[in-house]
């Protein structure tokens, strides 16, 4: 059997955020197929080719800061895949340079792009260099190689919709979703009563002031909740009002800041919790309502973006209406209250993670593969 040779584009050595979480696994179960060949190409602090596994990664040095590094990185990384010669290229994130490089080598290989969110939503969320960033390169660049590149792989439904919406495509379009690890499924941890548990970067587009906000309306009825808010700080303002909010409110001794975790501790984490919470104001998808589901979890979630593609309304879970501290307290405690309920959303929920394992998200990416190959 002829293994299909599949070059991957993205970030791999960061430890935080969806992307590069995606990429980590993805890569990870399609290496440990027979019938692939899988490379990744990323950017380091160095030019260096290594091995994990079955996966080879190659990794280009960056020599000068970003921004003023994307013109060299895209000719390194286009002649890096022209070098080891593809039967398929695949960029993961439509942000420059990765995306940039995968379009430019669309006419001499089979490009796909996967599309983990747009940036016509992600830039409200930013402020300063960030927003720069965004709205003078990510931007332009996303509609760029959304025109040029043939074939798209979506998260959810919701970003299709998204991307439809707001750039002028003509690609063939697939929705693959993230994943969670079979690992997640046989967390058995003993359960603190009453502690909830959030999980993501520390950032004004998670929502996580209103999350705190309704644990005072909590405190007053169920006065022992405990909530743990692990996660690295992506801005140190935002972080610095939650923390003068909980000081301020007397809360310390029921919101818990517990930082960025390793697997492991987080596993645990999620095993001791009675219920997940995601108060974001925008997600593609969230792979952390995977991963508490998996667990048996219950979830309260904001019902924007691609969160109702993942928490079905009432029997997984329960959807908030985003910003409304209040319904959000409300959610929590009807849940708190009930175990019956915990007990019935908990194993819904594990059923329904089964359906997103990382090995059924590689099996669909690789027919998406073959589709393609089998097209041109």
């Amino acid at each position: 059997m002829k293994k299909i040779k599949v070059v991957m584009l993205g970030p791999y050595l960061y430890k935080v955020g969806g992307v590069a979480m995606h990429i980590k696994k993805i890569t990870k179960y399609l290496s440990f197929r027979e019938d692939i060949e899988m490379h990744l190409i990323t950017i380091g602090n160095k030019n260096e080719k290594t091995k994990i596994g079955n996966l080879n990664i190659h990794m280009i040095k960056k020599s000068l800061p970003y921004p003023f590094s994307i013109p060299s990185l895209v000719w390194f990384l286009k002649h890096k895949i022209i070098e080891l010669n593809p039967d398929i290229v695949h960029a993961q994130g439509s942000f420059a340079p990765y995306s940039t490089a995968a379009a430019l080598v669309r006419n001499k290989y089979p490009t796909i792009l996967t599309m983990h969110g747009i940036s016509a939503k992600e830039l409200k969320f930013h402020r300063g260099i960030n927003f720069i960033f965004i709205l003078f390169i990510h931007k332009p660049n996303e509609k760029f190689v959304v025109a040029k590149i043939p074939d798209i792989v979506v998260v959810t439904p919701y970003v299709k919709d998204l991307l439809c919406r707001h750039n002028d495509t003509k690609s063939n379009i697939y929705v693959i979703s993230n994943g969670v690890d079979n690992e997640y499924f046989e967390i058995r941890e003993a359960e603190n009563p009453n502690t909830l548990l959030f999980v993501g970067p520390i950032s004004p587009r998670k929502g996580l002031l209103d999350l705190v906000k309704a644990m005072k309306i909590i405190i007053e009825r169920i006065q022992d909740v405990k909530l743990n808010i692990v996660g690295s700080i992506e801005s140190k303002k935002y972080f610095d009002i939650l923390n003068e909010y909980v000081k301020t409110n007397k809360l310390k001794g029921n919101v818990n800041f517990a930082g960025y975790l390793s697997e492991a501790e987080l596993k645990q984490k999620y095993g001791a919790t009675t219920l997940f919470v995601l108060p974001s104001y925008e997600e593609s998808q969230g792979i952390v309502l995977l991963e508490a589901m998996a667990c048996g979890k219950p979830v309260v979630a904001s019902n924007v973006g691609g969160i109702p593609f993942v928490v079905e309304e009432g029997k997984t879970g329960l959807l908030f209406e985003s910003g409304n501290v209040e319904d959000l307290a409300d959610k929590i405690m009807t849940i708190l209250k009930n175990e019956e309920l915990r007990e019935k959303m908990g194993e819904a929920g594990r059923e329904r993670a089964k359906e997103f394992t990382w090995d059924k998200i590689a099996e669909r990416t690789v027919e998406v593969y073959k589709e393609i190959l089998k097209g041109k």
